[in-house]
């Protein structure tokens, strides 16, 4: 005749030493981290629109001041075929003015294929189809204020807050690796029917060694945050110096951008005067054609001058 035994068994891990809160500490400070990361990409991702309009409306000035010479030119071009005709003109002078006209012309294309290709690639950024970009308002641009008051602000960049939270992580860590030095112990009731015979008893489990374990995590966990507050200095010192340098930029480009449009102005100023005495007799075609060559170069250059502006 064989006998029967049954087991029976419900046991209890008492997680002591802090366990169960500093897991929960630890996946907190982890969550708070995933939404910086996604702060920081959304701030990247805007950075990166905003850079691209940048660079459609910096395409699309230049074509409207290609397409604007274009037009002066092709004004001009017919008076010059009615003196030509006359026989105040030679044929060199024609030409010389065709010329101009037929190289505004590439550079109006020129300036039309580029612009089509930085609007595409703003339009894939965004994930949009519509070719109508507003470059009349200025929501992309403002001002900067005192560089004191951005070094005061910069605890506010999201790589600083970055680098803070992981340092939380980190000791979150440590805290954790340090509670689980200590061992878990098992309690438990079971129950153990042998032959019809009931039998109840205790359970406690408890490992060996007791105080001697998860040194090699604690001491990597230590380590990590020294390397963590070594980071956060080199980090701060690399963003202080960035905005100093970027800060200075700003200036500099500032202070060109004005000029620029100083001289812009006495530019357009002088064609309109040449091109009327032009239109008088009292001036050489070649003397036009300078100044005209000269208004252009200076809007090139003035937009090159309001696009660095902008962009810092």
């Amino acid at each position: 005749m064989y006998g029967n035994q049954l087991w029976f068994q419900v046991t209890k891990l008492m997680q002591i030493g802090g366990k169960r809160k500093y897991k929960m500490n630890l996946q907190k400070e982890e969550y708070v981290l995933s939404e910086l990361d996604l702060k920081s990409y959304k701030n990247e991702l805007s950075y990166n629109v905003a850079s691209k309009w940048l660079d459609v409306w910096y395409s699309n000035e230049v074509l409207k001041n290609y397409q604007i010479a274009k037009i002066n030119i092709d004004s001009i071009y017919e008076a010059i075929e009615v003196r030509f005709k006359k026989n105040e003109l030679s044929y060199t002078d024609v030409n010389r003015t065709l010329i101009l006209s037929e190289r505004f012309a590439t550079q109006v294309n020129i300036a039309w294929q580029n612009f089509q290709t930085e609007q595409q690639k703003f339009n894939f950024l965004i994930g949009s189809t519509n070719d109508s970009i507003d470059f009349e308002s200025d929501f992309f641009f403002y001002k900067l204020s005192k560089i004191d008051s951005i070094l005061l602000d910069r605890n506010n960049r999201i790589d600083l807050k970055i680098n803070l939270q992981e340092t939380k992580i980190l000791n979150a860590n440590q805290k954790l690796q340090k509670s689980l030095a200590i061992p878990n112990l098992e309690f438990g009731i079971i129950a153990n029917p042998q032959n019809t015979q009931p039998y109840l008893g205790w359970y406690f489990q408890m490992p060996i060694p007791i105080f001697d374990r998860n040194k090699a995590n604690i001491g990597k966990a230590k380590t990590q945050i020294l390397q963590s507050e070594l980071k956060k200095n080199a980090l701060d010192q690399d963003i202080i110096t960035q905005i100093n340098f970027t800060y200075q930029e700003y200036i500099i480009n500032k202070s060109n951008f004005e000029r620029y449009n100083d001289i812009r102005t006495n530019s357009y100023t002088i064609l309109k005067e040449i091109k009327l005495e032009y239109l008088k007799g009292k001036t050489t075609l070649v003397d036009y054609l300078q100044a005209k060559q000269t208004w252009n170069e200076t809007e090139h250059e003035y937009d090159i001058s309001n696009y660095k502006y902008r962009k810092s």
